[in-house]
């Protein structure tokens, strides 16, 4: 950003004080601080007193305020002042003025004036606003962007909005007017695809374009889950998809009709190999010129080859056969690195019908480099075969070298053909040379033909592209007498152009005849340029052709003129409408008559409503010559679309033509199309979990999401899902967020699942209201030489268990001595102190306590760590005391707690609490002797107890397994399994 800055002196400066700027130019950023140097001068024999006055234009600030100051007699004062404009200024031209006063001669007020010119600056910036995590299939979903104009213009910005998978996106506006620094809200509505086969994510891109410049763009996007909704409980098929439609055409007073049935799909449920099918009969071209032919066409892919049957373009190579319309069939089949494959094919609309037989053998040593041999026997006016061989090279990924070696054998007359091609593209450009030479009597695909071509295509920089091309022909090499020419044609070609917005090219062209007594020699020279333009919803582009041809042999020379123009104007996304124009003016070069050509055409696509559509086109032409030719054409197509993807189409056609026997012709064509799924097995893999989500009442629980896995489903009104998945163990969780987050479900989550091949799972959730139970610890101390408690305040840090028999939470006392267990499975839950801070000499009470909780329930419990009570006797006696030790009486040890680690996809076994390292490490020993599995030491810091340690073994394939180890140390009297 760069601010020019001019300066003009007022007229009324005195002659003994003035005031100038100290120089012309500044050059800073957009928006911040400038500082600029005025120089105010005192030519008077006395100091004179100054205060100055900056004026800004609004919403400009002062950052240092001038005040009065003194400038001595015969000397000068630089004075800087800077002042600052926010970055929302647009850009424009303003202006600073600077003033100087001596308060004692009033009239004394030069001033000095700086234009500060902010040159414009655009940018813009798009930014995700919200997008739904994800949506069920066949919903609309809205995506909501901020549209920020970053720069210091204001304008108009045209927006374009597209999804990944191709679902249909409309924008609440197309185009929005910013201010410098302003933002606008927008929002994309797209409607997803009710017909997915499973969960897909796809991308939000919303673009952004500055119409008056279309270099200045930004894009952002964001990503949703698309989940399919259950809608029916059907068998799983593998079904190959078919197209039918039926076809009446007619013209005039005549009428056909057809039917077509095309399809191409996979056979086998994998999708490795592919069949494709197209059939339409009967004829009915010769009813109406928009009939179409009846063809006939089979093709079977497989890793193994391919099979074709029917109406093809076949081909073998350049110099045998390289494009071939006709009814056979061809085959080819890989075995390692070898290819070999052959056809037959027979014309079926010229007379009299020509065959064809080929075969190829071709090898690939390494990829990139093959070596073949093609054969091709044809029978014509005459019956020729044709050998070649053919070396395929690609040394680098963008780089080919196609050479090919022929030889033809027609009546005991043989004759020889070569071809090369050498192509290349590196960044900067591409590379194309070509050669073909084929003698008059080789009877392959090019005959009688010396051709060579080159392209050269350059980009130096990012917008900026060069063309050279040049092209030399000639037939009848052996100058055949029979032959009315020998015709050769040179042309050349240079051109360059920036992006789309212009471009410049000339050709030159020549055409003559070699023999010795031409009948011709022509010359052409094209000078063309090309304009371009790309706005908001509207595309540009003229051509203007200039150049001269000329009659080498009669001496003639005429100017050519050409004007073209297209646009392209859609001022709403569901329409498009494009305008040609097109005029040349020039003398015919036999004759030397003048002509005259315009063309005129217009053409539209309206989406009318959400499955219907109209396009249409409307051609003229007009040829003033020494005949009067005119040409209309009115074309329009009307498509609907039901909701079960029935298609309905009618194209309308008529034709004007003068002068002409018949001056119009009306045409039409009427379709209807409708999509099949043939089933062709039941899936074999096709394993699925069918499910139903209820409430507290047992009613349905609709668009609830269910991930298993990868896999996901949405319920459908009935509360059903369904979802497609491998044999094998799975997971399930029911998202919270999607059945409301103060719910839980009565199966803990996530939910283990064994789907076995080919066979169907089920299962029920039940979702209610999660129960809260919420717990408090206290400490009690004794009173003073008394038997009663006094309550010495909360207790922090102490751990506390909840379990139901099926799940286990833990949680640690805050400072209040307070801990919450929230979304918990309604039923009867267990709370016990099992470590943490508690004091030595104390016990618990209560111990545990069961507590049973509905849904939406709140239930509170307390704690006390109640000091031991100990008796204290002194006994005289001079024999040693005895202490007799009473028998370690243990409370029965506890169930183990078994937990299913997902990422080691197995189960571990806790088997001990919080302790000491050295307890831990014992525990280690014992256990890893008892199971046979692996011990690991879990490490920790609890709050006002420090560094503890718990032992876990496993991993465990299953829970009953785990169960066993389990009964094994308790056997060994083992700890009771805390956390």
């Amino acid at each position: 950003m760069s601010i020019l800055v001019f300066t003009r002196t007022s007229a009324q400066t005195a002659t003994d004080l003035s005031v100038r700027p100290a120089t012309s130019r500044l050059e800073i950023k957009e928006g911040g601080v400038v500082s600029v140097g005025f120089i105010v001068t005192n030519t008077s024999l006395r100091e004179r007193t100054v205060s100055a006055t900056l004026v800004l234009p609004t919403g400009w600030r002062t950052v240092l305020r001038e005040g009065t100051y003194n400038v001595k007699a015969r000397s000068e004062d630089v004075r800087l002042v800077s002042f600052s404009f926010s970055p929302e200024t647009e850009a424009g031209t303003y202006e600073v003025s600077y003033r100087a006063t001596d308060p004692l001669v009033p009239g004394t007020t030069p001033e000095a004036a700086v234009s500060v010119v902010i040159l414009p600056s655009r940018r813009l910036d798009v930014r995700l606003v919200d997008i739904p995590r994800y949506v069920g299939g066949g919903e609309v979903f809205i995506t909501v962007f901020d549209v920020v104009n970053a720069g210091n213009v204001g304008g108009k910005v045209a927006l374009t909005v597209k999804t990944s998978q191709g679902f249909p996106a409309i924008l609440d506006s197309s185009t929005v007017t910013l201010g410098p620094r302003q933002r606008r809200p927008v929002r994309a509505r797209v409607r997803t695809s009710s017909s997915l086969q499973g969960k897909t994510s796809t991308a939000v891109e919303l673009h952004a374009v500055f119409t008056s410049d279309s270099t200045v763009q930004a894009r952002m996007s964001g990503v949703t889950d698309v989940i399919p909704k259950t809608s029916e409980m059907k068998d799983e098929y593998h079904s190959y998809p078919l197209v039918v439609t039926g076809r009446t055409a007619g013209e005039d007073e005549r009428l056909g009709g057809q039917v077509e049935i095309s399809g191409i799909g996979a056979l086998s449920e994998g999708g490795s190999d592919k069949l494709e099918v197209f059939l339409r009969t009967t004829d009915i071209q010769s009813q109406s010129s928009l009939g179409l032919r009846d063809e006939y066409r089979f093709r079977y892919t497989s890793p193994a080859g391919e099979l074709r049957f029917g109406d093809w373009t076949y081909s073998l190579s350049p110099l045998t056969e390289l494009s071939r319309y006709a009814f056979g069939g061809s085959g080819k089949a890989s075995i390692g690195n070898a290819t070999a494959g052959g056809f037959y094919n027979e014309t079926r609309f010229y007379r009299p019908s020509q065959r064809q037989a080929g075969g190829f053998l071709r090898y690939e040593p390494v990829k990139g480099y093959s070596l073949g041999v093609q054969h091709l026997e044809r029978r014509e006016h005459v019956q020729a075969g044709v050998s070649s061989l053919r070396a395929l090279l690609a040394p680098v990924q963008a780089a080919l070298v196609d050479l090919e070696y022929g030889v033809s054998n027609a009546g005991g007359i043989q004759d020889k053909a070569f071809a090369g091609q050498f192509s290349a593209r590196v960044p900067w450009g591409a590379f194309d040379a070509r050669v073909v030479n084929a003698g008059g009597r080789y009877q392959g695909y090019y005959r009688d033909l010396s051709f060579g071509s080159l392209t050269l295509q350059t980009q130096p920089m990012r917008n900026v592209q060069t063309e050279a091309y040049f092209r030399s022909e000639r037939r009848n090499r052996n100058n055949d007498t029979t032959q009315l020419f020998v015709p050769f044609e040179q042309v050349f070609q240079i051109g360059a152009r920036y992006s789309n917005l212009i471009g410049l090219s000339y050709r030159k062209t020549l055409q003559e005849d070699l023999r010795k007594n031409p009948q011709y020699k022509r010359s052409e020279e094209i000078g063309r340029l090309r304009l371009g333009c790309a706005l908001s919803f509207v595309d540009l582009f003229t051509d203007l052709d200039v150049g001269v041809t000329r009659n080498v042999l009669q001496g003639g020379t005429f100017p050519f003129r050409r004007y073209a123009l297209f646009a392209a104007l859609s001022p709403f996304a569901s329409q498009t409408y494009t305008l040609s124009l097109d005029y040349a003016k020039d003398r015919n070069l036999y004759t030397s008559e003048h002509q005259e050509r315009l063309s005129f055409g217009v053409g539209a696509s309206v989406l009318l409503a959400q499955r219907t559509s109209l396009q249409g086109n409307v051609y003229w032409s007009h040829l003033e010559a020494v005949t009067r030719q005119e040409f209309t054409l009115l074309d329009f197509i009307l498509r609907h679309e039901f909701s079960n993807r029935h298609q309905l189409s009618l194209r309308a056609r008529k034709n004007y033509f003068v002068p002409g026997v018949r001056t119009a012709d009306l045409a039409y064509v009427l379709e209807y199309r409708v999509p099949l799924a043939v089933p062709l097995h039941r899936s074999g893999s096709s394993s699925r979990l069918r499910g139903l989500v209820l409430g507290e009442d047992n009613k349905p629980v609709s668009n609830a999401l269910v991930n298993v896995g990868n896999a996901a489903a949405i319920t459908d009104s009935k509360g059903e899902f369904s979802v497609a998945l491998p044999p094998g163990r799975h997971y399930l969780v029911l998202d919270k967020a999607s059945v409301g987050l103060d719910r839980v479900t009565m199966q803990p989550m996530p939910m283990e699942l064994d789907v076995r091949e080919g066979r169907e799972e089920r299962t029920i959730l039940n979702v209610v209201r999660g129960a809260t139970i919420k717990a408090d610890v206290s400490m009690k101390t004794f009173i003073e030489s008394t038997d009663s408690l006094l309550d010495a305040g909360a207790r922090s840090g102490i751990l506390i268990e909840a379990s139901n028999g099926l799940e286990l939470r833990r949680r640690v006392s805050d400072s209040r001595g307070r801990v919450e267990f929230t979304e918990l499975i309604p039923g009867k839950w267990t709370l016990r102190i099992v470590g943490g801070n508690i004091p030595s000499f104390h016990v618990l009470a209560p111990e545990k306590t069961d507590v049973s909780v509905a849904p939406g329930d709140q239930a509170v419990v307390s704690f006390s760590i109640v000091p031991r009570k100990r008796t204290i006797r002194i006994i005289q006696t001079e024999e040693p005391p005895v202490v007799h030790a009473e028998p370690d009486r243990r409370e029965p040890s506890e169930p183990c707690l078994i937990t299913y680690d997902p990422r080691l996809n197995g189960y571990m076994l806790q088997v001990s609490s919080w302790g000491t390292r050295s307890k831990a490490a014992e525990r280690v020993r014992v256990a890893e002797q008892a199971t046979g599995k692996k011990a690991t030491v879990e490490r920790a810091t609890v709050p006002g107890v420090g560094v503890r340690y718990r032992v876990k073994v496993g991993l465990f394939s299953s829970a009953t397994e785990a169960e066993l180890a389990c009964r094994v140390l308790q056997r060994l009297e083992m700890e009771p399994a805390h956390d």
